[in-house]
């Protein structure tokens, strides 16, 4: 049904644009335009395009547009395209042609709600990630951290400092009271550095 709908609203055509101080000239590329074929349809912030090419194709394309324009339109066709010239409601510079998706969004109802459910779902696929090696050490650490008490984060904080990144102990009680002596990995000599 999908393939269906996009036959019958046609291809979308390619097209470039450039503006005056009064005008917007949209250049749609469609070859072999006859009158009777094109229908061009200009309101205040939209433009609605309909043509069928020489070879019987339909190409179809609504812009919307970043600026207001006046209603009326001047069509010309050429050869390989088709000119639609807009007159500005102010002279102003656009610096696009069609309003920024997040604009249009915005205006429709319950679009807030779309995004809310696609962020539940990548929290969602972030949660179940099950991360490995050093990043499921440093996830562990994390939600220690992030989950414990202060004496907890104290006690993670001070030993690690500490031992130079060599301990790092859950409990307050046992390094509260004294420094955190360096302890190297088995094989392995502590030296500190100097300069």
């Amino acid at each position: 049904m999908a393939s269906e709908e996009v036959e019958s609203r046609g291809k979308t055509p390619r097209f470039e644009w450039y503006q005056t101080d009064g005008s917007v000239v949209i250049s749609f590329f469609v070859k072999g335009v006859q009158e009777a074929n094109l229908s061009v349809h200009c309101r205040p912030d939209t433009l609605d395009f309909k043509s069928v090419d020489d070879a019987g194709e339909l190409y179809v394309a609504q812009l919307n547009l970043a600026h207001t324009v006046k209603e009326s339109c001047e069509n010309k066709i050429l050869r390989s395209k088709v000119e639609i010239k807009l007159l500005k409601n102010e002279a102003i510079r656009w610096e696009q042609l069609e309003r920024k998706i997040q604009e249009k969004d915005a205006a429709l109802p319950g679009s807030n709600q779309k995004w809310n459910q696609i962020e539940k779902e990548l929290k969602a696929a972030e949660a179940d990630e099950k991360p490995e090696g050093d990043a499921a050490l440093m996830k562990l650490f994390q939600d220690i951290y992030g989950g414990g008490s202060d004496e907890v984060k104290k006690a993670m904080m001070k030993s690690f400092y500490e031992s130079n990144g060599t301990v790092l102990s859950t409990n307050w009680q046992e390094v509260g009271e004294k420094t955190v002596d360096v302890k190297a990995p088995d094989g392995m000599e502590y030296k500190k550095w100097s300069p």
